[in-house]
């Protein structure tokens, strides 16, 4: 199976396209935390609110002000030896 693409366009702060989302894991008017093909990506910032949703396509459109993002790690596992 072929990974989905996953891009970022911010426009003045105002407004972010993003492709390659697999879900909305949870959102408020400051926060969005999104499910990506490349991991979590977490959006904060003010009056953030989702203007388009397309689940087939995986594309989102998120108008607000965009004060930072950014990826979460995956927390690896540590082996005990």
């Amino acid at each position: 199976m072929e990974a989905t693409k996953h891009s970022v366009s911010i426009v003045e702060r105002r407004r972010a396209e993003l492709d390659g989302i697999l879900g909305i894991l949870a959102f408020d008017d400051g926060y969005i935390s999104l499910d990506t093909s490349l991991g979590k990506l977490v959006i904060e910032g003010e009056g953030l609110r989702v203007e388009n949703l397309s689940k087939e396509s995986g594309k989102i459109l998120l108008v607000g002000t965009v004060n930072s993002l950014y990826y979460e790690r995956k927390k690896e596992k540590r082996s005990r030896g």
